[in-house]
């Protein structure tokens, strides 16, 4: 949701039914506007697609947007392995210096260039510090269970590249206390590089659960990230980037205090000059998140950011999506009081450029499903993108698609599906979309555009369908609206199929028999039955039937949330609720 826009009128009725749901909890807790749950998932046949091929990494050095290191995949037995049993305060370890203090906490340095491998394993309450400062190291967790008490519970604090391999079939579990004085369950001085087949749970109760000073990439491993309620961090906080190129990732990142609510993975971005930083790539893998705050953000922005006055040493705060299975929900209600006290929980944000080449992505947001500074380029992949409160796709620069499948879905006007202020912004060459709001879409009428599409105006019942129909009476595709949306009185379809002078059949509040779907839309010949037939040709780029659309508006300030409110969500009405996801 764009900022700066005039405040939106709260009604006296909602006002009171706010107050009403929150008369005894303290105003420091954030706003919960839609359950966290992705329960049931799999009874909710939300689509029928296989994953398999989206959690494969496209890595490759010879596709730049996938940020390929040959130098981050390395040989285990090219290191010399240090075994560690942290219960063992008294053991001698070999190779390495290695000192408890009175506080039970340990600390391992070593200063050489051998390349070491630290291999811990047992239980301990206190701190694991690493320091190797003049070659890259391993450390390997092998069924270790470490919980810092006043500091992190394990920190790598060498500035060399740390390869952190989850040994197979491992469980490996990190946890802090409030009483953690830094500011993560895991830090590190420098780049970090997760693989194995093993596990990592790690919680955090203080701020992050891992804070990277330098590039988090993820090659394997199952991991789980959480960050409890009263947690004033995110789950993921790195400065340099973050990359997925497989495995698996799950974060609930659940801290709701006001004003501090938990992001699941920010990457913070570093004025310096030389190699690009700032931006959050996958190329692969399992990534699912649930956070009160923004779910997934290259969040450096130069009007607040920048320290420097030369651009030159600016972050790139992109994010690129080349392939992977990603489920993102955000749950805290957005407001906005001023520009240091706000909470926007979108789903995929990047400062600059947003980029999808590929992957299995299905956003649920109360704020912009995307969001980019700069602009949204889709050129592949499933995408399902619904936000309940703002936008499905919002650019405050331009959108530009050239292929893959879109749902987007928008809140009730002035929100719509598709925003990007100008339709001179939109360029479309190519793909399929289904776009619903609450209000007319933007358009693609920039001089770039070769594809076609069709509007139409009108009332979008809940779990209605929709089907266009080619000459031939084939459906060229076919949508069924979700039971939990209400809010369509906007549609924009388009796709590959769609040619100037062709006539057409729009068929609207039908019904849609079950077959093989994502997310409602139809993959192959549906079976449609009933509704509205209107019929038209296509005249131009853009072509209109039904109802005159309501214009987009502005958005409007976030309301600051009434003096005293908070506490616990209040009941949905029978029926309502956030879509819930397969993996």
């Amino acid at each position: 949701m764009k900022q700066g826009k005039p405040k939106i009128m709260i009604s006296m009725l909602l006002i009171l039914i706010m107050l009403f749901t929150s008369c005894t909890t303290a105003s420091n807790q954030t706003i919960i506007a839609q359950e966290s749950t992705l329960a049931d998932a799999e009874s909710s046949s939300i689509f029928t697609v296989d994953p398999a091929p989206y959690r494969a990494s496209v890595s490759s050095p010879l596709q730049a947007q996938t940020y390929y290191d040959e130098q981050d995949i390395v040989d285990a037995s090219s290191f010399q392995a240090v075994y560690i049993d942290v219960n063992q305060k008294d053991a001698v370890i070999e190779g390495v210096s290695a000192n408890w203090s009175e506080e039970g906490n340990l600390t391992i340095t070593h200063d050489g260039s051998d390349l070491i491998n630290y291999v811990l394993s047992g239980q301990m309450d206190g701190t694991v510090v690493i320091a190797n400062n003049q070659a890259p190291y391993m450390v390997t967790l092998n069924g270790v269970k470490i919980t810092g008490t006043t500091l992190p519970a394990l920190q790598l604090a060498g500035s060399e590249k740390a390869f952190l391999v989850l040994a197979d079939a491992s469980v490996n579990i990190l946890s802090d206390t409030p009483e953690n004085s830094k500011k993560g369950v895991l830090t590190a001085a420098g780049d970090v590089i997760v693989s194995g087949n093993g596990s990592l749970e790690a919680s955090a109760y203080k701020k992050h659960v891992l804070k990277i000073d330098g590039t988090l990439r993820i090659l394997g491993g199952n991991v789980h990230l959480r960050t409890t309620e009263k947690a004033e961090g995110n789950a993921i906080s790195v400065d340099k980037a973050f990359i997925m190129d497989d495995g698996s990732m799950t974060i609930e990142a659940n801290g709701s205090v006001y004003g501090e609510e938990s992001k699941g993975i920010k990457v913070n971005g570093v004025e310096e000059e030389g190699t690009a930083n700032g931006f959050a790539v996958v190329n692969g893998g399992t990534l699912t998140i649930t956070s009160v705050g923004k779910a997934l953000t290259a969040g450096w922005d130069r009007d607040e950011d920048a320290e420097t006055a030369t651009t030159s040493d600016d972050p790139t705060p992109n994010v690129i999506i080349n392939n992977g299975v990603i489920t993102l929900t955000t749950t805290g209600k957005p407001y906005e009081v001023s520009e240091d006290e706000s909470l926007s929980p979108e789903g995929l944000e990047a400062k600059e450029h947003l980029i999808i080449n590929g992957g299995l992505i299905q956003v649920s947001a109360t704020d912009d499903a995307l969001n980019a500074g700069s602009s949204i380029e889709i050129n592949g992949g499933l995408l399902f993108a619904y936000s309940s409160q703002a936008d499905g796709l919002d650019s405050n620069g331009t959108v530009e698609v050239n292929g893959g499948t879109i749902i987007a879905l928008g809140s009730r006007a002035p929100e719509t599906a598709i925003d990007c202020d100008n339709n001179q912004n939109f360029t479309y060459r190519g793909g399929t979309i289904v776009a619903i709001g609450g209000a007319a879409n933007n358009t693609p009428l920039a001089q770039e555009t070769s594809g076609y599409v069709i509007t139409y105006g009108g009332k979008l019942e809940s779990g209605a369908a929709l089907s266009l129909l080619n000459a031939q009476n084939e459906h060229v595709l076919a949508y069924s609206i979700p039971s939990y949306y209400s809010e369509g009185q906007a549609l924009l379809l388009a796709s590959d199929e769609l040619q100037a002078g062709q006539a057409f059949t729009l068929l609207v509040g039908g019904k849609l028999t079950d077959g093989n779907h994502f997310n409602g839309l139809a993959l192959g010949q549906p079976v449609y039955d009933g509704g509205e037939q209107l019929q038209a040709e296509i005249t131009s780029r853009v072509t209109h039937v039904g109802e005159a659309l309501r214009s987009m508006g502005f958005g409007g300030n976030r309301p600051e949330p009434p003096e005293g409110f908070g506490g616990e969500r209040p009941d949905f009405p029978e029926g309502f609720g956030p879509p819930m996801f397969n993996q």
